[in-house]
């Protein structure tokens, strides 16, 4: 069977992409105890929110490709503080920006402001989780 991602504006799709794997929306796990179905539950839950599809409910068909980890794939599902515990990288909500391929300068720009976008995902994902980031007194990210 071919997977395609659900999340939105990328088009990975399995047996195309070369290095690319799919990963299922988690499933609630029932029957092994009150808080491995309370994390289960939170976390299938916290997929959908950052797939943020509108009126949209997986079908066990949905895939998430590896593009959307930092390490990948998702994190096993009692690390709930691993930053991939949840897709967080390339969700398909942010602004685009078109730049002609003739200027080099604007395209590294736009390179350097996606991945900054990219950091700055992760951390509020870090943020809601209430893992705190070392700073500098200027505030930076060590």
């Amino acid at each position: 069977m071919v997977f395609t991602c659900c999340v939105v504006n990328c088009y990975n799709r399995s047996g195309r992409e070369k290095g690319v794997s799919f990963f299922s929306i988690p499933a609630v796990v029932e029957h092994q105890g009150d808080r491995t179905k309370e994390l289960s539950m939170k976390r299938r839950h916290e997929w959908i929110k950052y797939i943020n599809r509108k009126n949209w409910t997986p079908s066990k068909y949905a895939r998430v490709c590896s593009d959307h980890f930092h390490s990948g794939k998702p994190s096993m599902l009692y690390d709930d503080t691993n930053v991939d515990w949840v897709p967080s990288l390339k969700m398909g909500n942010a602004v685009t920006v078109t730049v002609s391929t003739g200027n080099g300068g604007l395209e590294a720009r736009n390179n350097i402001m996606k991945r900054e976008l990219e950091v700055a995902e992760a951390m509020l994902l870090l943020s809601a989780m209430g893992r705190v980031l070392p700073t500098t007194a200027a505030g930076k990210c060590l």
